[in-house]
């Protein structure tokens, strides 16, 4: 996996600033993640910015009082477009290429006088014909702070509930059953996603069910499907001791891409528990997974998949293991 946060964004735009031509004018940023790197490296070259649509209808971004008394231009920001300029248009991340190819159709049909150039912070190596700069090639499975929530692999992952998609309820309020329904019924939501989410997590008891469910539609939330803990513990809510082992082995069990939780604690003894990749929304980290515990996932795959093929064997013979199922080569 590959990740990388906001403050390695910027400190990559740091260091890649520094490589690029000294003769561009403008930074044109396509929306939306692209504008957070565009926003970046313009502070950093001390250079104008706009986006895409600015860009063809000739209008810049709002520029402050520290950029308009620098070196690289005086004045209002708004003759800058009426003289054709050096112009670097920037994506975050270039992977099918497809947004990428559908800017330059866009920038290209507008027929603008400017000298233009695309780069892109992070590509997938297969595209980077399409670009004139960029700064690191990456492989997919990539995952980047800014975005992780927008992923498309949101859909096959799991997060938590309280703390990540609403607010955790207080000491009171998870001790008193008439208090706990009013906070599943009126908790603030915190961070939202565009995706439909995978598997919805949370430690509450299964007669809240209903309940959760209702809030969740409230506030926009799609879901294929809702776990809860189940009526086996004592208590409105599962012991917080149970928690981390209670999400490791459903982690597990549903063969989630990753896992959103928002206590750093358990995020780490998820990770280490099941082998795979958390990311912390409290810290803002990806919490790795310890190398034993990644090492026992292999080899449980492996002897599954050795399992599999002492089956095949059995059941179709030595031929047809060796030659395909029809005894044909």
């Amino acid at each position: 996996m590959y990740y990388r946060s906001v403050a390695d964004l910027n400190r990559a735009m740091v260091d890649w600033h520094s490589r690029l031509p000294d003769d561009i004018e403008l930074i044109a940023g396509v929306p939306r993640s692209g504008l957070l790197a565009a926003n970046l490296l313009a502070l950093h070259m001390n250079l104008p910015l706009t986006d895409v649509d600015g860009l063809i209808a000739g209008r810049m971004l709002t520029a402050g009082a520290r950029y308009k008394t620098g070196t690289k231009s005086k004045g209002d920001a708004g003759p800058m477009l009426e003289t054709p300029r050096k112009v670097l248009i920037i994506e975050d991340y270039v992977l099918s290429g497809r947004s990428l190819e559908k800017v330059r159709a866009q920038v290209e049909k507008a027929d603008l006088p400017h000298s233009l150039v695309y780069g892109s912070v992070y590509a997938d190596p297969a595209k980077m014909h399409l670009l004139d700069h960029y700064y690191e090639l990456v492989t997919p499975p990539t995952y980047f702070e800014w975005n992780i929530l927008h992923h498309p692999w949101v859909e096959k992952s799991c997060i938590d509930l309280e703390g990540v998609l609403c607010r955790e309820p207080s000491p009171e309020e998870n001790q008193d059953g008439k208090r706990y329904e009013a906070y599943i019924a009126s908790a603030e939501p915190l961070l939202s996603t565009t995706k439909t989410v995978g598997h919805v997590i949370s430690c509450r008891a299964e007669r809240y069910r209903a309940a959760t469910g209702g809030w969740l539609e409230k506030h926009g939330i799609r879901y294929h499907h809702l776990h809860m803990l189940g009526d086996g513990h004592e208590g409105v809510r599962a012991d917080e001791s149970l928690e981390a082992d209670y999400k490791a082995q459903l982690y597990t069990d549903v063969d989630g891409a990753l896992f959103f939780e928002s206590s750093s604690a358990q995020a780490e003894q998820i990770a280490r528990k099941t082998g795979r990749y958390v990311f912390c929304t409290e810290t803002r980290e990806m919490m790795e997974p310890s190398s034993s515990a990644q090492l026992k996932r292999v080899v449980k795959r492996e002897a599954s998949a050795g399992y599999r093929r002492l089956q095949d064997l059995l059941r179709h013979g030595i031929r047809g293991f060796l030659y395909g199922r029809d005894g044909r080569t």
